[in-house]
């Protein structure tokens, strides 16, 4: 069972929306999208592409550490992009480390960073995620976070969980989320259009190397055999409609529903916390 969210939770949330807008408005989206041509189309709405629409992924993992872990806990956010979980958990009392190889970037981030950085106690990390040593610290956390992290990858999650797993405390957990490639969506996309659940070729084919959209998304077996493979225990999962932007048209929102009221190999978002074995 999903936990409800705790009004505080959503507040903080609501709160890090309404300080990162002005930002995102100045965001400029050239040079943030050099790796991921796709972050072009956003620019009609930058607020609700890179926010609202992920709100209720949002909520949904603040919730559960806000409900589960002490506030003593130390937490590192890999990949946080548009640093909205940094902020919330930092507002709620939590300490936060936040890692993300900037120069993908261009420097499209910087301000965001200032803002970050001068309002709160959350120390960014500089690393690149993507080669065969993602990152090194000798600081051990107790939670870390890869939400839409590992679908990014150009190669084997591996590498990435391995390093995940040394710096986690022994009594530590980490939290992941992928989109789930076996979707009824996705299916029938591949199945009717024949079109793969990915990025539209041509973000990928304009994008720079190394391409920073999906590269190779999960369904649920794969997530469980890279867990467990990488020396952890899964000891939760769900799967849920990550979006809170409900289609408008007719065909989307019976896709919508069968999605919602199918299995849940139908669903588009996996979410799942582990602990090392």
């Amino acid at each position: 069972m999903r936990r409800p969210p705790k009004k505080v939770v959503i507040e903080a949330i609501l709160e890090a929306r309404k300080e990162l807008m002005p930002f995102l408005e100045r965001l400029d989206l050239e040079r943030l999208s050099k790796h991921n041509r796709g972050y072009l189309r956003y620019s009609e709405n930058p607020l609700m592409n890179f926010i609202d629409a992920e709100l209720v992924r949002y909520i949904h993992t603040v919730n559960y550490i806000y409900s589960s872990s002490a506030k003593s806990v130390e937490i590192l956010d890999v990949g946080f992009f548009i640093p909205v979980l940094p902020i919330a958990l930092s507002k709620l009392g939590f300490k936060v480390s936040a890692v993300e190889k900037l120069s993908y970037y261009e420097g499209a981030l910087d301000e965001i960073l200032t803002f970050v950085r001068e309002k709160y106690s959350i120390k960014v990390l500089d690393f690149n995620l993507f080669g065969d040593n993602p990152f090194y610290t000798q600081q051990k956390y107790d939670v870390v976070l890869l939400l839409a992290i590992l679908e990014h990858l150009n190669g084997t999650p591996r590498h990435l969980l391995y390093k995940v797993r040394q710096i986690l405390r022994a009594d530590g957990y980490i939290i992941l989320e992928v989109p789930n490639a076996a979707s009824l969506t996705k299916r029938l996309t591949l199945l009717i259009r024949g079109k793969l659940p990915y990025s539209p070729f041509e973000d990928y084919f304009w994008s720079e190397y190394p391409f920073s959209g999906h590269n190779r998304e999960y369904t649920i077996s794969d997530l469980k055999y890279s867990l467990y493979q990488s020396g952890f225990k899964l000891t939760r999962m769900e799967v849920f409609h990550h979006s809170s932007i409900k289609p408008q048209h007719l065909k989307g929102k019976l896709l919508y529903m069968l999605e919602k009221i199918g299995p849940s190999s139908w669903k588009p978002n996996i979410w799942a916390v582990a602990r090392p074995k």
